[in-house]
């Protein structure tokens, strides 16, 4: 143990703190002085990405060995985030592809071609690419939303959304990117399979929404943190990351 670590251990030691502390030093220590690689990791999403908090993910869960950002697009063309990540000198080793319930219904087709051409990208930059299912809305609209759509609807003649047709894309999509990551060795972090009331109810648990049946609550990211653990081990298992 070279002098640095020694120093620092008995820092440790006499701050009090407990073995299972001082055994998480170590192990960073050790990765540190080995030259172990932290894993960057970095979610193409849109507001998940802010609300997730991604950047205190390894804090709050000890997992120091994970390092993870997001960046931001409201909308579901990710291609400019995606080139940002490539072109960046800080450049992620893995990236998650989030795409939000508020662009369904659309004609998943179209969407289904972008997913596949933003992966073939992900890996030719050196990347591994992790896709995800988009998190379903609530099997029933919100009153107040349902009213603000009829008005849309009726008076100012925009286009209305209807949850039924919602769930429906997203279902059709995410048994798609199921379907694709099997097929082609991708990673899969299954955001529905996590949130939704059961298998043969796929729409979104009322636990974990807020108010508008849309967007998810804080209990529901800590359901999720869970469950991007699992995965990120699988990953850095699989790369040689660990």
């Amino acid at each position: 143990m070279n002098c640095a670590k020694s120093c620092l251990f008995i820092m440790l030691m006499h701050m009090g703190m407990s073995g299972a502390a001082l055994a998480q030093e170590q192990k960073t220590l050790d990765k540190t002085t080995r030259g172990d690689h932290v894993m960057k990791v970095e979610l193409l999403g849109a507001s998940i990405g802010e609300q997730w908090r991604l950047d205190e993910f390894a804090q709050r869960t000890n997992r120091r060995e994970f390092k993870l950002s997001a960046r931001q697009e409201y909308d579901f063309d990710k291609s400019n985030l995606l080139k940002s990540a490539i072109a960046s000198p800080d450049k992620p080793d893995a990236v998650i592809i989030k795409e939000c319930a508020a662009y369904f219904p659309d004609e998943v087709q179209e969407y289904q071609q972008r997913i596949t051409r933003w992966v073939q990208q992900a890996k030719a930059a050196g990347i591994v690419p992790i896709v995800a299912t988009t998190v379903p809305v609530t099997e029933r609209m919100p009153t107040w939303l349902y009213m603000k759509q009829l008005v849309k609807r009726y008076v100012l003649r925009r286009n209305y959304v209807d949850y039924t047709e919602r769930l429906a894309k997203i279902w059709e999509y995410n048994d798609w990117v199921r379907e694709f990551s099997l097929k082609n060795g991708v990673a899969l972090l299954d955001l529905e399979r996590a949130l939704r009331v059961s298998d043969t109810n796929r729409s979104l648990s009322d636990k974990y929404a807020k108010d508008d049946g849309l967007h998810i609550n804080s209990a529901a990211y800590q359901v999720l943190d869970g469950e991007l653990i699992r995965v990120l081990d699988q990953v850095s298992r699989a790369t040689g990351h660990r």
